[in-house]
């Protein structure tokens, strides 16, 4: 019973894109970049379980709850190595070249 509840919830889940934009991590609903973004406060995403091929993000924006975040490769394999080289980097500040990052389920 609780394996269905669980798939059931995985199902209702909107996909979420991460975006980098030279500044700081924005967290966005759906698949348009930086349209969907462009309203939404800035955050912070900690790697929490890494698995080569998806990675758990915990994602901490200013004054709100932390939310959990799926990422996996199949969902956008072009852009995977980017997003795992970005969130083990250190931002670099101004200057940096703005970055996409797969879909995540949230």
């Amino acid at each position: 019973m609780a394996g269905l509840g669980l798939l059931e919830f995985w199902r209702r889940q909107a996909p979420r894109r991460l975006h980098w934009d030279g500044e700081c991590w924005r967290l966005g609903v759906g698949q348009t970049l930086p349209d969907a973004i462009s309203a939404l406060a800035p955050g912070t995403p900690a790697v929490r379980l890494d698995l080569q091929r998806c990675l758990l993000i915990r994602w901490q924006a200013p004054g709100s709850q932390a939310r959990w975040l799926w990422a996996d490769a199949l969902a956008d394999p072009q852009h995977w190595h980017l997003l795992r080289c970005a969130l083990y980097s250190k931002a670099r500040g101004q200057g940096a070249e703005p970055a996409a990052a797969p879909t995540l389920r949230a």
